[in-house]
């Protein structure tokens, strides 16, 4: 199993509706609204680094689908 952490930029004002949807997520174990550079932190795991990379596709197409702008994503790996 894999764990990342991914650090989410979104436009003003769209933190909560991006919030939402995260924590519905099954492969996300926890995502708060944050200060600081970014806005939203969630807690993913997945069982290969493959399966990882095809949440954060999902992720990005379900915020150009809504028009929930995320603006910029950074994935840290949990070694």
């Amino acid at each position: 199993m894999i764990g990342a952490f991914v650090l989410i930029t979104v436009d003003i004002g769209k933190e909560e509706i991006v919030l939402k949807y995260l924590r519905r997520l099954p492969y996300v174990r926890e995502a708060h609204v944050v200060n600081g550079v970014y806005d939203v932190v969630a807690k993913l795991y997945a069982e290969s680094g493959g399966e990882l990379k095809k949440h954060m596709v999902d992720i990005r197409e379900w915020s150009k689908i809504h028009h929930e702008n995320i603006r910029a994503t950074l994935t840290s790996i949990i070694v």
